[in-house]
């Protein structure tokens, strides 16, 4: 191979470059962005030390004003340094082309199965493959998509008998633009042996050149770091023994025939591994708890992680616990997550520059929405579009790499890219756009509710809605079941959007989302969740001087420390609901918390201070006329009866409830009437009845997805089974209420399956199905 020679004694192109390049006040770095090439190269041409490349003379050219000057001294340079012509190497003669590979990656982990899944196809693609096989890795930015093939090529280069050609891309490079395909093609058949001189000039022919060079070819190429499909289409090897890997930050979905690989985080235990490796903090008790949450607040994702890791072994090392506290403050992550040499923020902008207008306003937009995922319909409230618009830029943001996809419907942030997403919000949205945007996601989502709630409890009484009825249109359900599990997959959401409205001073949207989520708190047993939204409610309708808000409020909440037992607090909440609402003059208010006070005065074992209050409760509501609120007070207070002994009064009063509830359509207040008749027929020996009662009672629970109710069913045709010496159907029975009381977290009635079906026996004395739940 000849070297090299010295264009000194030319100096002709470099002298005039220079000239006019310092004239206009221009850097190397200027120049390079202002016609797409690095300013390496630029450096290399004004120091004689490089070929003209013709294209890349033209564009200096036109970009420095030569008048075909820089041109022609080019070809003239050209001319005169041209080496003897370079012959492709013969396939299998060793003569392997210098890969351009760069260095391996130090401490690589965790991503053993990808490793594998691409060695087996470069391997099957290799001399004795049939087709031209493309390999195409995407992710976010920072997941290692770039130490993922350069690691892979290594291992699998040697199969490919003439050799690996690795090409940066720039497409998502800083103080680069995305290299030109035309350029592109230029350094790859330099590569291949075709002198500069000899380069077409026009993009087709440079393609139609690179076909033809590799059609014989077994060649690896690696095409790293690409925009998009457009700039790499051209670039594709022809041979059948050829393979390309190419890695985006985007899908490159017009890439239709590869195949592909989506990198995410790495697992937990491997970006744990990484941070020790990287940082040499060794693994200890002391140090354990804080690097757990170092990698989690990173994502998992291993540029992160290194910056994370590199900052702990810095000249002034710093302390685990010190960084995990730093990276535990979102609004301080970005800033911690950047060692000077690397920075997560500047990775993530890089990806953001290369969005157009629409989806880099949806992209902040969305960073308003407090949970990880979304749909196109909640995109469409945020942003003001309609879904179908919404659902094309979420679609894009995808591509991009800067949104994940959680389901085909659904899309999802990761974890450092969402928090990028808040700190460009914070940073860019005028206090009247986000007032704009959370008043338009909010009217969505409370009449959203409002339409589920509407499905799941149409008697229920409703407060006017704050939402604007002009705003963004509502989901629409299609019975019960549709609006149940929309409110179970979403109910995150909508408890973080609760809190949301709360802070940001959208007192009502606060209070009446929480009072619409009763239903499914009650339905669903999310004790949790119910307190919580509860709780911001109380202080919104406080803050918004809403008595009646107040009052509704303060009984909501003590229903749910009821359910769970807490008596006291219970009680507290209804005197003060009970006070505010005769404050007001709000006797429905009122009497819906005297009926809840007297349920807790039942479970405290105050049963004829319960009964009579029930009572009271039942003769207001009748003369009301609230046909659902008479149904509530006599079901209420045919449990109190029956514990009482008083069974033909709690089986007139069930049945009459039982009647109204068939009226409404109100499915869940059917199956637990039909519990409670379940078990009185059970007190009064009549165990056909009770097993009657029971079967309704499970399929209206099946009806209306309770799994208490459910449960409640099972366990009362478990004992009544039991009783009968029926042990497989009564450990069938019991197995499957046990089951269904631990997921909901009902221990005591959970303790009593269990232990009825350890025993199974049937149940003597005042050991019967047990009692009612608490009321709806």
């Amino acid at each position: 191979m000849r070297e090299q020679p010295d264009f000194r004694e030319q100096p002709d192109f470099a002298a005039l470059l220079r000239h006019l390049r310092q004239q206009r006040g221009w850097s190397l770095r200027a120049l390079g962005r202002k016609i797409h090439l690095d300013h390496s190269v630029l450096s290399r041409y004004e120091n004689r030390l490089r070929v003209p490349d013709p294209q890349e003379a033209a564009r200096l050219d036109t970009a420095l004003g030569a008048d075909g000057a820089l041109r022609a001294l080019a070809g003239a340079a050209a001319r005169a340094a041209a080496p003897a012509p370079s012959p492709v190497p013969a396939r299998g003669s060793g003569a392997v082309p210098v890969s351009g590979l760069p260095p391996a990656v130090g401490h690589f982990r965790g991503r053993d199965e990808e490793i594998a899944a691409l060695t087996a196809t470069l391997t099957a693609a290799g001399p004795a493959g049939a087709t031209t096989t493309v390999y195409k890795v995407d992710g976010p930015p920072g997941s290692g998509k770039t130490a993922l093939v350069t690691e892979v090529a290594r291992r699998t280069r040697a199969g490919y008998a003439d050799g690996c050609l690795f090409l940066d891309l720039h497409g998502y490079s800083e103080g680069a633009e995305p290299l030109p395909p035309a350029d592109a093609l230029g350094r790859m058949l330099r590569r291949l042996g075709v002198p500069a001189q000899a380069l077409p000039d026009e993009l087709d022919e440079r393609a139609a050149l690179f076909r033809d060079r590799t059609r014989e070819l077994s060649l690896l190429l690696v095409l790293d770091n690409a925009r998009s499909s457009r700039q790499v289409r051209h670039l594709l090897p022809a041979g059948p023994r050829c393979a390309t890997l190419v890695t985006s930050r985007n899908r490159l979905a017009a890439l239709d025939d590869a195949e592909h690989l989506t990198l995410s985080g790495l697992t937990p235990a491997a970006a744990t591994a990484l941070l020790h490796e990287v940082s040499g903090l060794p693994d200890t008790p002391a140090t354990r708890g804080a690097c757990a949450e170092i990698v989690r607040r990173c994502g998992h994702l291993p540029l992160a992680v290194r910056i994370a890791a590199a900052r702990m072994r810095g000249e002034t090392p710093l302390d685990p616990c010190r960084l995990a506290g730093q990276l535990a403050d979102e609004q301080r992550r970005l800033a911690a997550l950047d060692d000077g040499d690397r920075s997560v923020r500047a990775a993530l902008e890089l990806s953001r520059a290369a969005l157009d207008p629409a989806e880099s306003e949806l992209f902040v937009l969305l960073g308003l929405y407090p949970h990880e995922s979304l749909d196109a319909q909640t995109a469409a409230a945020v942003s003001r579009t309609s879904p179908a618009t919404a659902g094309h830029l979420l679609e894009r943001l995808y591509d991009a790499g800067l949104l994940l996809r959680a389901d085909p419907d659904r899309y999802r942030f990761h974890d450092v890219t969402r928090t990028y997403c808040r700190a460009v919000g914070r940073a860019e949205l005028s206090p009247d756009q986000v007032a704009v945007a959370l008043r338009a996601l909010l009217d969505h989502v409370l009449r959203s509710c409002a339409n589920a709630e509407l499905r799941l409890n149409p008697h229920r009484y409703r407060f006017p809605s704050a939402a604007d009825p002009d705003g963004p249109p509502a989901r629409e359900f299609a019975g019960h079941a549709d609006a149940l599990a929309w409110l179970n997959d979403e109910l995150p959401a909508l408890v973080l959007l609760c809190r949301t409205a709360g802070e940001q001073g959208f007192l009502a949207h606060c209070w009446q989302l929480a009072h619409m989520l009763r239903g499914v708190f009650f339905l669903g047993r999310y004790w949790d969740e119910w307190e919580r939204t509860h709780r911001w409610a109380l202080a919104a309708a406080r803050r918004a001087g809403d008595a009646a808000a107040e009052s509704a409020t303060l009984s909501n909440a003590a229903l749910a420390h009821s359910t769970r037992n807490r008596l006291d607090e219970a009680t507290g909440l209804l005197d003060e609901a009970i006070r505010v609402a005769r404050a007001a003059g709000d006797r429905h208010a009122e009497y819906t918390a005297l009926g809840h006070l007297a349920w807790v005065h039942h479970l405290a074992g105050r049963h004829e201070q319960a009964l009579a209050q029930e009572l009271d409760v039942l003769d207001f509501h009748r003369a009301e006329g609230a046909p659902r609120k008479v149904g509530i007070a006599l079901r209420d207070a045919a449990a109190v009866e029956r514990v009482l002994g008083l069974h033909p009064a709690a089986t007139a009063h069930l049945l009459e409830a039982l009647d109204l509830f068939s009226q409404l359509g109100l499915l869940l207040d059917g199956a637990m009437a039909l519990n409670c008749l379940g078990q009185v027929a059970a007190d009064r020996d009549a165990p056909d009845d009770a097993a009657g009662y029971f079967r309704r009672a499970l399929a209206a629970a099946r009806a209306c997805g309770s799994r208490y109710e459910r449960a409640r069913a099972h366990l009362g045709l478990g004992l009544l089974a039991a009783a009968e010496r029926s042990a497989v159907r009564a450990g069938c029975h019991l197995a499957l209420a046990e089951r269904e009381f631990t997921a909901l977290g009902a221990l005591a009635e959970s303790a009593a399956a269990r232990s009825a079906r350890s025993a199974l026996t049937p149940p003597h004395g005042d050991s019967r199905p047990s009692a009612p739940g608490p009321t709806a």
